[in-house]
């Protein structure tokens, strides 16, 4: 199942941008599910203790992160699941 969602991250105080994703679910619509609702949230508390000098080098360290954790809170949310899931991502 394809998911996507649309919206806006504070990384900080004054500094918005734009997420868009497409998920596209494999074996199931879960974990389509679960990274369209979760993966946004995750990159604004990752931007917070990211590492890098520029905002675009924080984001991508952010992203780098809550992927990762997105997929392990998943596992551990659904552990007997077996969807997984891609993701085309964009932050303007």
């Amino acid at each position: 199942e394809d998911t996507s969602r649309s919206c806006t991250i504070e990384l900080e105080p004054g500094a918005v941008v734009h997420f868009f994703g497409v998920f596209d679910g494999h074996g199931g619509p879960r974990a389509a599910r679960y990274c369209c609702e979760h993966l946004p949230m995750l990159i604004a508390k990752h931007y917070a203790t990211a590492p890098g000098a520029s905002r675009a080098g924080r984001i991508r360290a952010a992203c780098n992160s809550a992927f990762l954790e997105t997929d392990e809170l998943f596992r551990i949310a659904s552990p007997t699941c077996g969807d997984g899931t891609t993701a085309t991502c964009v932050i303007v």
